[in-house]
């Protein structure tokens, strides 16, 4: 793959995860009652996503394309918007299908979502921040489960925390999404450190 090609698969992935981002931003928009006109919202969800996206990813190459830690963080940091789109989307689902706020359900519908934003980072993690062989060796997989693991035993404990300590009594689906955001910005960072030094390590290969 030539630069000119791999270049243009920078953007096309870009221009994906902005779309992705804004398709699973449509079912949090509506779970938390917010009000926008059509036509303003479909062209921020599904225009101006993928234009943050491109534009991103456009600045992103020309400023860290030649330090590979920071570019292969830039590309996880788009990814990582697009993961928690896929985790609120997929929360607020569960939570208008199911009406759950609080208590042990919410933390079974917060761990299914945060599951689905897990396999959506290890698909892209895979394929395009950390551009690992295609080979998948058992051993990376069993790695990347193991951090993902721990971040959503971390994830459930803040959830838990905030809802059932410090909001108990509360209970709304903006007190869940507002956990569940703490849970998704302290797992961030942690996430990239173990995949980086655990799991995607090019000299451990």
């Amino acid at each position: 793959m030539n630069g000119k090609q791999l270049k243009r698969a920078d953007y096309e992935y870009a221009l994906f995860l902005g779309l992705t981002i804004g398709l699973f931003l449509l079912p949090v928009v509506s779970g938390l009652g917010l009000s926008f006109p059509g036509f303003l919202l479909d062209s921020v969800l599904f225009f101006g996503f993928p234009l943050f996206g491109l534009s991103y990813i456009f600045i992103a190459k020309h400023l860290f394309g030649h330090v590979k830690v920071l570019w292969e963080f830039s590309k996880y940091f788009l990814i990582g918007l697009a993961n928690t789109a896929v985790h609120f989307g997929v929360l607020n689902i569960l939570i208008n299908i199911t009406g759950v706020v609080s208590g042990w359900p919410l933390l079974l519908i917060s761990a299914l979502s945060f599951t689905a934003a897990i396999t959506h980072s290890y698909i892209w993690s895979t394929h395009w921040s950390f551009e690992v062989s295609k080979h998948r060796t058992y051993r990376e997989f069993k790695k990347f489960f193991e951090v993902s693991f721990v971040s959503l035993l971390l994830s459930i404990t803040i959830v838990f925390f905030i809802t059932e300590i410090f909001a108990k009594g509360s209970p709304s689906v903006f007190v869940a999404n507002f956990a569940n955001a703490v849970a998704a910005l302290t797992t961030l960072f942690s996430n990239f450190i173990g995949y980086k030094l655990l799991v995607f390590n090019s000299k451990k290969h």
